[in-house]
Protein backbone atom coordinates (compact mmCIF):
# COMPACT_ATOMS: atom_id res chain seq x y z
CA UNK A 1 0.00 0.00 0.00
CA UNK A 2 2.55 2.33 0.34
CA UNK A 3 5.23 1.43 -2.50
CA UNK A 4 6.26 4.47 -4.69
CA UNK A 5 4.83 3.74 -7.90
CA UNK A 6 7.21 3.05 -10.93
CA UNK A 7 6.90 2.14 -14.73
CA UNK A 8 3.52 1.80 -15.81
CA UNK A 9 0.48 3.22 -13.18
CA UNK A 10 -0.35 0.55 -10.98
CA UNK A 11 1.23 -2.71 -10.86
CA UNK A 12 3.56 -3.72 -13.68
CA UNK A 13 5.65 -6.46 -14.78
CA UNK A 14 9.14 -5.27 -14.10
CA UNK A 15 8.08 -2.96 -10.74
CA UNK A 16 5.08 -5.11 -9.09
CA UNK A 17 3.56 -2.58 -6.99
CA UNK A 18 6.80 -0.55 -6.66
CA UNK A 19 9.33 0.58 -4.17
CA UNK A 20 9.48 0.23 -1.15
CA UNK A 21 9.15 2.99 1.06
CA UNK A 22 10.80 1.53 4.44
CA UNK A 23 9.43 4.87 6.79
CA UNK A 24 6.32 4.89 5.33
CA UNK A 25 5.17 1.04 5.54
CA UNK A 26 6.27 1.49 9.25
CA UNK A 27 4.06 4.66 9.44
CA UNK A 28 1.38 3.19 7.84
CA UNK A 29 1.68 -0.32 10.10
CA UNK A 30 1.58 1.48 12.99
CA UNK A 31 -1.75 3.35 12.06
CA UNK A 32 -3.44 0.86 10.37
CA UNK A 33 -2.10 -2.42 11.64
CA UNK A 34 -2.18 -5.45 9.34
CA UNK A 35 -5.90 -6.24 9.30
CA UNK A 36 -7.47 -3.44 7.87
CA UNK A 37 -6.17 -2.93 4.79
CA UNK A 38 -7.61 -0.84 1.54
CA UNK A 39 -7.52 -2.99 -2.10
CA UNK A 40 -4.46 -1.74 -3.84
CA UNK A 41 -5.98 1.18 -6.00
CA UNK A 42 -8.28 1.89 -3.54
CA UNK A 43 -8.02 5.45 -2.52
CA UNK A 44 -7.61 6.24 1.13
CA UNK A 45 -6.90 8.90 3.71
CA UNK A 46 -5.88 8.84 7.21
CA UNK A 47 -5.77 11.66 9.04
CA UNK A 48 -4.59 12.25 12.69
CA UNK A 49 -4.58 14.96 15.13
CA UNK A 50 -1.03 15.22 17.16
CA UNK A 51 -0.25 18.16 19.37
CA UNK A 52 3.66 18.03 18.57
CA UNK A 53 6.41 20.91 19.24
CA UNK A 54 3.84 23.56 20.61
CA UNK A 55 1.97 23.27 17.79
CA UNK A 56 -1.73 21.10 16.55
CA UNK A 57 -0.99 19.11 13.65
CA UNK A 58 -3.08 16.73 11.73
CA UNK A 59 -0.80 14.05 9.80
CA UNK A 60 -2.18 12.96 6.86
CA UNK A 61 -1.29 9.94 4.77
CA UNK A 62 -2.93 9.46 1.23
CA UNK A 63 -2.52 5.53 0.04
CA UNK A 64 -3.85 3.96 -3.15
CA UNK A 65 -3.43 6.81 -5.59
CA UNK A 66 -3.55 5.17 -9.01
CA UNK A 67 -1.21 8.13 -10.62
CA UNK A 68 1.19 7.35 -7.75
CA UNK A 69 0.10 10.70 -6.06
CA UNK A 70 -2.48 12.85 -4.21
CA UNK A 71 -3.57 15.88 -4.14
CA UNK A 72 -4.80 16.95 -0.17
CA UNK A 73 -7.63 19.11 0.57
CA UNK A 74 -8.64 21.02 3.92
CA UNK A 75 -12.27 22.60 4.01
CA UNK A 76 -12.43 21.84 -0.06
CA UNK A 77 -8.94 24.05 -0.85
CA UNK A 78 -5.58 21.96 -2.00
CA UNK A 79 -3.16 22.25 0.49
CA UNK A 80 -0.45 19.77 -0.88
CA UNK A 81 0.65 17.17 -3.88
CA UNK A 82 2.19 14.11 -2.08
CA UNK A 83 3.25 10.83 -3.23
CA UNK A 84 1.48 7.40 -2.26
CA UNK A 85 2.39 6.94 1.18
CA UNK A 86 4.12 9.61 2.17
CA UNK A 87 3.41 11.43 4.69
CA UNK A 88 2.53 15.03 5.25
CA UNK A 89 1.51 17.28 8.32
CA UNK A 90 -0.81 20.20 8.02
CA UNK A 91 1.06 22.22 11.06
CA UNK A 92 -1.12 25.29 12.85
CA UNK A 93 -0.04 27.73 15.60
CA UNK A 94 -0.50 26.57 19.25
CA UNK A 95 -3.49 28.86 19.33
CA UNK A 96 -5.57 27.88 16.10
CA UNK A 97 -8.61 25.57 17.26
CA UNK A 98 -11.47 24.25 15.23
CA UNK A 99 -13.32 21.59 12.58
CA UNK A 100 -11.04 21.02 9.86
CA UNK A 101 -12.70 18.33 7.10
CA UNK A 102 -9.90 17.00 5.27
CA UNK A 103 -10.05 14.85 1.56
CA UNK A 104 -7.76 13.20 -0.36
CA UNK A 105 -8.09 13.00 -4.33
CA UNK A 106 -5.95 10.99 -7.21
CA UNK A 107 -3.75 13.60 -8.37
CA UNK A 108 -5.59 16.11 -11.00
CA UNK A 109 -8.82 14.17 -10.90
CA UNK A 110 -12.12 14.43 -8.86
CA UNK A 111 -11.49 10.53 -7.69
CA UNK A 112 -11.61 11.42 -4.19
CA UNK A 113 -11.69 9.74 -0.83
CA UNK A 114 -14.62 10.73 2.22
CA UNK A 115 -14.42 13.53 3.75
CA UNK A 116 -12.72 13.20 7.61
CA UNK A 117 -13.24 15.77 10.52
CA UNK A 118 -10.71 16.62 12.63
CA UNK A 119 -11.61 19.11 15.48
CA UNK A 120 -8.94 20.13 18.28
Amino acid sequence: MTAEDQGAAGHDVYFGYGIVKAKAAHDYLTQNGCGNTPTPGELSLSATHVFAKGKNQVELVALGASSGSADIYRDGAKIATVANGTQYNDAFSRKVSGTFTYKACDQNTTDCTAEQVISF
